[in-house]
């Protein structure tokens, strides 16, 4: 994940994936009385905001987040377990 300058007035930093583009909100479509197109999307300031406003949402991102660092744990125990055999497989020679 990146940094990347989500383009608003008060300079937040958002995480994106790479090849990952964030569109800014004033070229969003908006539907009818100024709504964006596809309903009832709101800006969230931050994720304390987030947790207020729509609860589902905050946990399934919490959790989400859990997972990546879950899987990323994973990964670098995966590669620990390999390098520390390689290394007594190299010592015993």
């Amino acid at each position: 994940m990146s940094n990347s300058y989500n383009g608003n007035a008060a300079g937040s930093v958002v995480e994106t994936l790479p090849g990952e583009s964030i569109t800014p909100a004033s070229s969003i479509p908006s539907g009818p009385k100024g709504t964006p197109a596809g309903g009832g999307m709101e800006s969230i300031g931050s994720m304390e905001e987030l947790r207020v406003k729509a609860p589902d949402v905050y946990k399934m991102t919490i959790q989400g987040i859990a997972m990546s660092i879950v899987h990323d744990m994973r990964h670098h125990q995966a590669r620990l377990k390999q390098l520390m055999a390689e290394a007594r497989r190299g010592a015993s020679r």
